[in-house]
């Protein structure tokens, strides 16, 4: 577990990710974290090595199969769930596609580490449960073009809000 200042810096850090460069650094340190939680979930030793580049940047993400990308999804969703007090509810197999579009559409995301990305496609659902307005942290976390973008999008798949 982490100690409450990192946790508040963490929060910190994480409430305006994409107005910062530090984030992949700020990941790279929560690898430990990471790879103890899926020490933790039994999940096997080559997967852990490999989620841990992931926490880095996502290029080695294709490099598994749709059973590892959903473990490693799984785990990620958890960690959120220790270390942030968030809820994503969407299955860890869901997640694991959405990121192979997304990463297809724009290989720029590759550069990111995974667990922005999946917290970006989580924000974009609005699956993302922190007790923050939905609306409010779609707006923070995807900035207001990217927010309109992801609006006039739910509008067309018949989403209210």
């Amino acid at each position: 577990m982490l100690d409450p200042m990192k946790r508040r810096l963490i929060f910190l850090l994480t409430v305006g990710f994409w107005a910062t460069a530090a984030m992949p650094v700020l990941w790279a340190e929560e690898q430990v974290d990471l790879l103890e939680l899926m020490q933790a979930l039994q999940v096997p030793t080559n997967l852990r090595q490999q989620a841990g580049q992931l926490t880095k940047s996502a290029k080695s993400w294709d490099r598994l199969s749709e059973t590892d990308q959903a473990e490693v999804v799984r785990a990620m969703i958890e960690l959120f769930k220790i270390r942030d007090n968030a809820a994503i509810l969407l299955p860890a197999s869901y997640y694991a596609t959405k990121i192979n579009e997304q990463l297809a559409a724009d290989p720029t995301m590759l550069e990111l580490p995974l667990p922005i990305v999946l917290k970006v496609l989580a924000v974009m659902d609005y699956d993302f449960y922190n007790g923050q307005n939905k609306e409010e942290l779609a707006k923070q976390v995807l900035g207001e073009d990217v927010y309109e973008q992801n609006k006039k999008r739910r509008a067309l798949l018949g989403y209210l809000s």
